[in-house]
């Protein structure tokens, strides 16, 4: 059901596939529709909806004990431990995840489980992580597999690789590329298109991408059941790019509901994210929570053990803002 509705509009229908799975004893279904819920639940900022969710898979695959279940529901499970910051528990989920597709060859696993990965190593900062070059190759050889999916990881491993600390984001400067990724709808591929355009100082594909993101503001991305990741709120790409076209009181607002939506999520790396955005935008407006802001940013970064380099510059316009001059938005200008 992703990428033919939004989340709030199609939740009912699977919840429904839900209790008629379960009523005609459709065990596949039942867990399919779960997994379905568990991509509703990311969209929607809903911990408790992803939690229930994830619990009713792993019950499923600890009932059947079959395989294909089994490293699905760890998967899953890992998706959680990451949102949170437990990158080891994470790890270890994937590193069993992948134990069971093996045994039965699952093609599916191939492109799941490095994205997963791919997502821990944006952030953790640990040689117990994976190397970077070597879940590129593990995707570079899934893509292969599955062409259709490059196009929906290619500006996530260009993203990746920068907080990584190594520069690559030429994909910023492909126009067929940036089509491409607008032509999807993928508000996660999207999402990132933003970041790299603020990276990169180029205003008018920000304002692009903010216009896109604006209508689904208050909720999260999502790499689907492809990637089985929480890519974080929209409000946090919003509030960068606000942030970055000098309209510093819509780019607060932003960040404000980007860090209620990552309290909801119990989403520590992410949190740290928005709290250091905040910080920065505080120093520029000169408001006294910059160092509130710093200190809880700074706490996080080391318990989780996050890397300095996933945490971009946030370049701020010092033109006036519009916000305080007229009013208006940064998709208004």
């Amino acid at each position: 059901m992703k990428g033919f509705a939004l989340a709030q509009e199609r939740i009912s229908l699977n919840r429904e596939l839900v209790d008629l799975a379960r009523q005609f004893g459709d065990v596949p279904g039942l867990f399919r529709s779960h997994l379905r819920l568990i991509i509703d639940a990311c969209e929607l900022n809903d911990r408790s909806l992803l939690d229930e969710s994830v619990e009713a898979c792993v019950k499923i695959a600890r009932k059947i004990n079959l395989p294909h279940y089994s490293w699905r529901a760890a998967s899953v499970q890992a998706m959680q431990a990451t949102i949170e910051g437990d990158y080891k528990a994470a790890m270890a989920l994937l590193d069993r995840a992948e134990s069971l597709a093996e045994q039965i060859d699952d093609s599916s696993a191939l492109l799941t489980l490095p994205l997963q990965r791919l997502m821990i190593l944006c952030d953790w900062d640990s040689p117990a992580g994976m190397d970077l070059n070597e879940v590129q190759l593990q995707l570079n050889r899934a893509f292969k597999l599955f062409p259709e999916a490059e196009i929906y990881s290619r500006a996530f491993m260009a993203c990746a690789t920068s907080m990584a600390g190594q520069a690559d984001q030429q994909l910023v400067s492909n126009e067929a590329f940036i089509e491409r990724v607008f032509a999807t709808g993928d508000h996660f591929s999207i999402s990132l298109l933003g970041k790299m355009a603020v990276e990169q100082d180029d205003a008018k594909l920000a304002q692009r991408v903010y216009d896109t993101l604006l209508p689904i503001e208050n909720q999260g991305t999502t790499l689907g059941l492809m990637g089985s990741s929480w890519g974080g709120p929209v409000d946090l790409t919003l509030g960068r790019i606000s942030a970055f076209l000098g309209h510093t009181d819509t780019a607060w607002e932003h960040l404000e509901n980007a860090l209620s939506a990552c309290n909801r999520m119990r989403a520590g790396p992410v949190t740290a994210h928005v709290h250091a955005l905040m910080a920065s935008l505080a120093r520029f407006k000169g408001d006294d929570e910059v160092l509130r802001h710093e200190e809880q940013a700074r706490l996080l970064c080391e318990r989780l053990a996050l890397r300095e380099t996933s945490f971009s510059r946030l370049p701020i316009s010092a033109q006036e803002s519009h916000d305080e001059s007229t009013g208006t938005t940064a998709a208004e200008t």
